[in-house]
Parts: C-alpha cells; structure tokens; sequence
C-alpha cells in the first residue's frame, strides 16, 4: 500500500491540501523565529513613519525586495502547477484558455516585479554614492578644521620665526614669510567657510591633488546668500568631474594651470572650468558627451565624466558651450545653469 498520497489525491482533496502544506509552514516559521532572534536583516527599503502622534520617527526596515523576490518565484510554481493540472487532466474544467489566463498573469507579474527590483537596485546605489559623498566630504571638513588648529597651534613659531628675520635685518624674506602664511590661512578660512559646505570640501581635496601634480589651482567663488539653483549635491558632481577632466588634461602641458569660476544669483548660476593643454577637436566634440567615450586608457577611466556633466546640465534645462579659454591656450567649458520657473 502505498502511504505516499498523489497530486492527484492532494488537489480535489481540501483536508489533505491543508495538511500537506502544515510542514512548510512549520519550517517556514522556525526560520522567522531564528531570523528575529538573531537580528538578520535585508539592508532594503526603510521608511520613516509617524507612529500615532508622537513626532519622534522610528526607522522601519521592511523587506519589500525579498517579498517581490520570492513572489517571482510563487509565480512560477504557480506557472509549473499550472501546466501540470492542464496535462495531468485533474481539474477537467481547468481549459487551455485558462492557462493562458494563468500564464499571462504569471508573466505580467513577474515582469513587474523585475522592473520594481532593478528600480529599486538603482535607487539603492544613487543612495549608497550620495552617502559616500557626504561622508568623504564630513571628512575632509574635518581635516580642514585640524589644519586650522594646527595653524593655531604653531603661531608661536611663526611669530618667532618673523621675529628672527626682523631681528636679522632681512625684510624681504619676513614679508615672503608673512604673506606665504597669510595666503595658507586665509585659503582655509576661505574653504571652511564657503558655502555648500560640500563644494568647500571638494576644492580642498582637488587643491591637494593639483598640488601633488604640480598645477597651478585656482578658483573663484561667488554665491549670493548661498543659493543656489540646484542642490549641492549636484553642484559637486558637476564641479568634481569638470575638475578631474581638467587635472587630467592639464598636467601635460608645460605650465600647467586650472582655473574654477562659480558665480551664481538671482539670474542663475554660471560655472567656468579651464585647463592649459591641448585643443580639442571639433570632429571629437559631439561624441565627447557619450557615456563610455574616452580617448584615455580604459583600465583606469569609465569615459562617463562628460556624460554625467551632461546629464545634469540637460536635468535643469542648462547650457553648456567648450572653447578656448581667454589667457592661455587650452580647453574651457562654460555652463549656465537656470533658475527653474515657478508655474
């Protein structure tokens, strides 16, 4: 006698479907407990809810990937019984026009499903890069605020030291000394207190790798009540890789030299970048502006710099023009980015 019961004997039968489902449903619940006993989280979607009318928010993770995942899979269970009904002949009202139905149902959702997961997935990593930016940028802030009280510290020894070319008759070089210290502090002072705080950050970082490549970095900075017509994060973005372009560019010249304008107000906010160095082409222009484009070795660049400027200049409806710049010769882009109308 055969003990194990058929599919056959399991569908018609409601008794001995919800038997035969009771053992993933134990084995289901076993792996729950331990799950939350032993705090195994999915790092997915979290919300911030108001609970009642306390205003205090509490951080609510909730696995809406893993759900959506493991609905993908019931529905191809589903697909599979489906087929085998059809075949098996179990359920004789079960039609061909019915499996289509099901079928289609299956599909759809899983297609979805698909497009939620890969939504999702790139959320999660645009989220993921701006936490890494504002962290580095926490960081170097910080580092800002050391060199200052550094500066602090050793003002002693600066004292003593332009005591000591005074006390040797050597003017000139207390004045040298002077102004190399006073360049030094108010450089950082100036980085410190510009405002985003983000955009601070970045030119201290770029200012240190300009220095280590021998370039000449230079820059100007003018926001009106630091507003400005896109957040700050974007302004990073946009300024960070129109930077790395031109380091990059200008470091084969034979005087190399970076030069960074932001001047923004009520009219709008216009960025100017220029590098010494050669020319580039007009032929180049247009493919330029492709992601994955470079005319640099691909182990060490994406070529999606000038995408990335472009794709956030076409976001807030900006212009963008390359030229040569007006005191040396080189590459220069200069970006005008509007104020977004209010309707």
């Amino acid at each position: 006698m055969d003990l194990v019961p058929k599919l056959e004997d399991i569908i018609p039968d409601p008794l001995l479907r919800i038997v035969f489902t009771l053992p993933h449903l134990v084995l289901l619940a076993a792996v729950t407990c331990v799950a939350a006993r032993r705090e195994w989280r999915l790092p997915l979607l979290e919300n911030m809810i108001m609970l009642g009318k306390d205003s205090n928010k509490r951080l609510i993770g909730r696995s809406y990937l893993f759900i959506i995942c493991l609905v993908q899979a019931l529905m191809l269970v589903l697909l599979n019984i489906s087929f085998y009904i059809y075949a098996a002949d179990v359920y004789p009202s079960f039609t061909l026009a019915t499996m289509v139905t099901t079928s289609s149902i299956v599909i759809i959702t899983s297609a979805l499903a698909t497009v939620f997961v890969a939504g999702y997935s790139l959320k999660l990593a645009e989220r993921e890069a701006r936490l890494e930016t504002k962290l580095l940028h926490n960081i170097e802030m910080h580092n800002l605020n050391l060199k200052m009280q550094v500066q602090r510290h050793d003002f002693y020894n600066h004292l003593t030291a332009v005591y000591g070319y005074l006390n040797a008759k050597q003017y000139k070089q207390a004045e040298g000394y002077i102004e190399t210290l006073n360049n030094s502090v108010c450089q950082i002072a100036d980085l410190i207190s510009m405002n985003p705080p983000e955009l601070g950050a970045l030119l201290s970082v770029k200012r240190e790798e300009a220095k280590l490549r021998g370039i000449d970095f230079n820059w100007q900075v003018n926001i009106k009540n630091g507003v400005l017509p896109l957040p700050p994060e974007d302004l990073t973005r946009l300024t960070g890789n129109l930077l790395d372009n031109a380091l990059e560019a200008a470091i084969s010249s034979h005087s190399p030299r970076v030069d960074l304008v932001i001047n923004s107000n009520k009219m709008g906010m216009q960025l100017r970048v220029s590098n010494t160095g050669a020319s580039i082409p007009k032929g180049l222009r247009n493919q330029m502006f492709t992601a994955g484009y470079t005319t640099k070795d691909t182990n060490c660049h994406s070529g999606l710099g000038l995408f990335i400027i472009k794709q956030i200049v076409d976001h807030y409806n900006g212009q963008m023009y390359l030229m040569e710049p007006e005191n040396y010769p080189g590459v220069q882009f200069l970006i005008y980015i509007p104020w977004k109308l209010r309707i």
